[in-house]
């Protein structure tokens, strides 16, 4: 961000967008106190800000606990963020497809703007009992799990190298945290074109995803599919289902260089 474009800000507004994003984080209902302890300002400031997002409906205060929750117009607004991607529709029915052959849950995963984290903006669930299950609009981590590691194999170079210079929380006994370690990964991943991890986000889940390109060869998505251990065995099982999801992401990636695409 330019100096000239740091004039236009507007604090109130600014102020406003950082207490959303504190409920995504720290949610789902929030004191007034917790909140300006969590920004940094005073209690007053808080207060007039909730008043004024209250009456356009971006957040509403329960009676019963006093806290504050986000209000209807946040999720009235999400209705309209995936169909900025246009490849969505296209990529559904590459999806669904891929759930019928796999019998796993399949998402499909973006960077957000800053490239710090990924964000699902759709996904197919399989018919199995005993299935995993994630939501359209999940913040993705980039170093943990097949969706976040296979989008921070192909970031540009210095959004990689702020990744590998940040504190990598442990997730699970079997994240990644050390940055030699993920850097080794990532090359290996964009050597082979996939990323399968077991048990780096939830205890017992593998995840198996491919990179989806635009003409540009720049990375435009992930697209993944998870499910337990046992049913991503024997060795043969896995190989098949990492050739399922390269074959996936390969005709999503041809989608995009067709003409109808644009």
């Amino acid at each position: 961000m330019t100096v000239n474009q740091k004039q236009y800000h507007i604090q109130a507004v600014k102020r406003a967008l950082q207490l959303l994003d504190l409920f995504s984080r720290q949610g789902p209902g929030l004191s007034i106190s917790e909140i300006a302890r969590q920004m940094g300002i005073h209690k007053s400031v808080v207060h007039k800000l909730l008043v004024t997002m209250e009456s356009e409906d971006w957040v509403y205060q329960n009676p019963a606990d006093d806290k504050y929750y986000l209000g209807l117009k946040p999720l009235k607004l999400s209705r309209a963020v995936p169909n900025r991607f246009s490849f969505r529709a296209a990529a559904k029915k590459i999806m669904e497809d891929l759930v019928e052959q796999s019998q796993e849950t399949s998402t499909l995963t973006v960077l957000d703007t800053a490239c710090t984290a990924g964000i699902c903006i759709e996904m197919v669930e399989c018919k199995q009992s005993v299935r995993h299950v994630s939501e359209v609009g999940r913040e993705i981590p980039l170093h943990a799990g097949a969706s976040g590691l296979i989008m921070a194999a192909y970031l540009p170079r210095d959004k990689m190298e702020a990744l590998l210079n940040k504190p990598l929380p442990q997730l699970t006994p079997k994240t990644i945290t050390d940055p030699l370690a993920l850097r080794k990964e990532l090359e290996k991943i964009r050597q082979q074109g996939f990323a399968c991890t077991e048990g780096q986000v939830d205890d017992g889940l593998v995840a198996v995803a491919a990179p989806v390109f635009n003409p540009q060869g720049e990375l435009v998505a992930g697209l993944n599919i998870s499910g337990p251990v046992y049913r991503f065995q024997p060795e043969e099982k896995l190989r098949f289902l990492i050739n399922l999801v390269k074959q996936s992401a390969q005709r999503l990636t041809d989608y995009l260089r067709t003409p109808e695409s644009n």
